[in-house]
């Protein structure tokens, strides 16, 4: 049987940006304006500025972090809406042939954000997560949300990601890409 014809090409989308943070040993792609958290719970986020030495930008997974109106706060700060998968793709150096994309999530149509005690609410989603940058960094200053690319990554592999936005139907509607960045 052959595949379905498909009508309209994937619409492609305006890049995203992307950073690799040195202390966290992670990548991270921004999907927000600047966000105001309410009352967060102590220790909250450690400000960081994406080079090595500049702190981690992300609590350690036992600590849990609660704010007032979190979730809403979340949602509306989201530069596009979820419903995506994301895929990343490498190379070994700039001129350097890349390999293919390789899934990096499952699809993510919502962020795990949950009621706590009476206008507080909890964020425990090992994806979309808030981070807090200096002034001296691109993103800051301010809190801003991302996705926090959980697997592991090659110290000097360059590295590029995918968005992949899906219909209800779980049909391929559009796409975003980054740039390349190094792991270090």
């Amino acid at each position: 049987m052959p595949w379905p014809k498909i009508d309209v090409p994937p619409q492609v989308l305006q890049d995203l940006d992307a950073e690799y943070l040195s202390d966290d040993g992670r990548a991270v792609v921004l999907l927000s304006n600047p966000v105001t958290l309410l009352n967060c719970n102590s220790p909250f986020l450690t400000a960081c500025d994406g080079t090595l030495g500049g702190g981690q930008c992300f609590s350690p997974p036992d600590i849990r972090l609660e704010c007032e109106f979190l979730c809403s706060t979340i949602q509306s700060g989201l530069n596009a809406p979820l419903n995506f998968v994301v895929y990343r793709q490498s190379k070994s150096g700039p001129a350097a042939t890349p390999s293919d994309f390789q899934q990096v999530s499952p699809a993510i149509d919502f962020f795990n954000c949950e009621d706590t005690v009476d206008t507080f609410q909890a964020l425990e989603d090992p994806f979309i997560k808030p981070a807090e940058f200096l002034s001296g960094h691109p993103w800051g200053p301010g809190t801003r949300i991302v996705f926090l690319d959980r697997f592991p990554h090659l110290a000097g592999q360059w590295y590029r990601y995918q968005f992949v936005y899906l219909t209800a139907r779980g049909e391929i509607s559009r796409y975003r890409n980054t740039d390349w960045i190094e792991a270090n």
